[in-house]
């Protein structure tokens, strides 16, 4: 079965037709509206139905065309659906290709973001950068912050590689485009890789930005900022933080570095919503990757050093000042 967001078909109907006519075995089609509340226990809920409707099996495959939130719900669907049903993603945006489906899925529940999920690989991802949308830039820069994160965790040299490549990237050079996003999944592999269920905290390193674009993307009027552009606010606090605890050379440069490749990637350096420190606060303490009374953050102490810090709400009200738009 074929789960396709309804506006990339639209968009690509001759090319999927084509596609769809050739196939040799027995398949239905499921065009989804994709909007955020599809990820969500309702939205689960529906494509629960969509399954039960089609007589999804558990010998079935499902096989889901579009961006990260049709992935992560029909992933979600998919693993807890008759307890698992093989499933093959292919993304269809920057964000779900440099940030793909790795281990894990979730759906928003309680104003939180990802807050019940489970750990699920799908069978396989494929990956076309001819197939990303570019129509909207705002889209297609907000994968431009996952490029970002995985350049910092990597190391000085590939970041110095992505500022000299940044303008092509930004143009929309497939070749270019391709070599981040290779480069955007070997480092979530890596990451991933002997520790798939996160035991170890291997996986803490790909938080770096998360910590504040989870309290962001909760608190946020709908539609506000996307997950990319959270992450790239995040990204920014944490070098705040990392700056206000380092206070060295080094420690400034990467903020500085960090603004700036978020101003190239047009990507917001403030918060587009009126928001309180106090709820940024609150929103870190709920945030899933701190303890039950300590704010815990990822924070890049150095090209390729990543590192996890408790740090306290004087610190957070410090590091946020420049990010509130008042």
């Amino acid at each position: 079965m074929f789960v396709v967001d309804k506006n990339f078909y639209l968009h690509h109907h001759d090319l999927l037709t084509r596609v769809f006519a050739n196939l040799h075995k027995e398949h239905a089609i499921a065009l989804v509206d994709v909007e955020p509340k599809l990820k969500s226990l309702s939205g689960v809920e529906y494509l629960y139905r969509i399954f039960f409707d089609h007589n999804i099996k558990r010998d079935s495959l499902i096989v889901v065309i579009g961006g990260g939130v049709l992935c992560d719900a029909v992933g979600f669907a998919s693993a807890t659906y008759m307890r698992g049903i093989c499933s093959i993603n292919v993304p269809t945006t920057m964000m779900s290709c440099a940030d793909p489906v790795m281990g894990k899925v979730a759906v928003d529940c309680f104003s939180q973001k990802n807050l019940i999920g489970v750990w699920f690989f799908p069978h396989l991802t494929l990956i076309d950068p001819a197939l990303i949308k570019k129509d909207v830039p705002r889209y297609f820069n907000t994968g431009i912050s996952e490029i970002i994160k995985s350049a910092l965790i990597v190391g000085k040299k590939v970041y110095d590689e992505l500022e000299r490549d940044m303008n092509r990237l930004m143009e929309g050079d497939e070749e270019i485009i391709k070599k981040y996003i290779k480069m955007s999944i070997k480092t979530k592999i890596k990451c991933v890789k002997g520790d798939e269920q996160d035991v170890c905290g291997r996986h803490a390193k790909l938080g770096l930005g998360h910590n504040l674009a989870d309290a962001l993307e909760s608190a946020a009027p709908l539609i506000t900022i996307t997950h990319g552009e959270a992450v790239a606010l995040g990204m920014i606090f944490a070098a705040s933080v990392n700056n206000i605890i380092e206070h060295t050379n080094l420690s400034e440069e990467l903020l500085a570095r960090t603004t700036q490749l978020i101003k190239i990637a047009n990507l917001p350096t403030q918060i587009p919503f009126p928001i309180k420190k106090e709820q940024v606060v609150e929103g870190l303490l709920r945030s899933k990757k701190s303890r039950r009374d300590a704010i815990m953050i990822v924070l890049a102490k150095d090209y390729g050093r990543i590192e996890i810090e408790e740090i306290n709400s004087g610190i957070v009200n410090t590091a946020s000042e420049t990010l509130l738009n008042s």
